[in-house]
């Protein structure tokens, strides 16, 4: 049986997951609180979200910032950018397991800010990363084969 190169098993691979480098846990743990408000823990610490979005407010250049995150429901969170009281992004992880085998992500938007949203899955040792540019309208996030890490 042939072998795929290793430059395409590593292609591939990124296609999926990107591993996590520091703590195989993150920053998230099961039964505690998240660490700081720019991280948000989801499914009693299962899956982390963390994002960052790009200020052109009052700066002579672009600065890259953390975006808040708050928690709303188990599997859902919202992140706000410049006042806490301007939701921009909904975020929520789903088991999908019994339909698919993997976890989804969903995102929803209201903004046009340029925006990364990280999601990591504490157990599997996983990210997924989203990518809004500025400019035009949130598209959003409907990835149901985001994490394929179900048990």
């Amino acid at each position: 049986m042939r072998s795929l190169p290793a430059a395409a098993v590593l292609a591939l691979a990124a296609l999926c997951c990107t591993p996590l480098a520091a703590d195989p846990l993150g920053a998230c743990k099961p039964d505690a609180a998240p660490p700081n408000a720019t991280i948000g823990c989801l499914d009693n610490g299962r899956f982390q979200i963390e994002a960052t979005f790009i200020d052109t407010n009052n700066e002579a250049a672009p600065v890259t910032r953390n975006a808040h995150v708050v928690p709303l429901v188990a599997d859902g969170v919202y992140l706000w950018f410049y006042t806490a009281d301007n939701p921009e992004v909904f975020v929520k992880v789903l088991d999908g397991c019994a339909l698919s085998g993997t976890y989804w992500i969903f995102a929803a938007g209201l903004t046009n800010v340029d925006n990364t949203i990280t999601v990591t899955d504490t157990l599997a040792h996983v990210t997924r990363t989203y990518h809004h540019a500025a400019g035009p309208a949130f598209q959003p996030t409907q990835d149901t084969a985001a994490l394929p890490t179900c048990p």
